[in-house]
């Protein structure tokens, strides 16, 4: 999908972006400003909460710019967007999660 990066800084290939209600992988690199490309399907492995253990199959969503289990931001009590779920298991200590992304 055809994104702007609007967020004032660089987007790094194989960064996790949210997109509206999308979750997306940039395909490269995003200068502020540009547009870019976002992939919305696939699986791909994306930093996650290290503390949390992430069952295969759990609905996941994005805090922070990590994937997390909680629905409900933590400092906030806002809803966290949902990425999709995780492909494979990660255990806590883990600093990533592959996740199928918007299912």
């Amino acid at each position: 999908m055809a994104w702007l990066n609007g967020t004032g800084a660089a987007v790094e290939s194989g960064a996790l972006v949210i997109a509206g209600d999308l979750a997306g992988v940039a395909s490269t690199r995003i200068s502020a400003g540009s547009p870019g490309t976002l992939k919305t399907e696939g699986v791909y492995g994306l930093p996650k909460v290290p503390a949390q253990a992430i069952g295969q199959g759990t609905r996941v969503f994005v805090e922070e710019g990590l994937v997390t289990i909680n629905p409900i931001a933590k400092d906030d009590e806002t809803a966290n967007v949902p990425v999709g779920v995780a492909w494979a298991a990660a255990a806590a200590g883990v600093g990533s999660v592959h996740v199928k992304l918007n299912v």
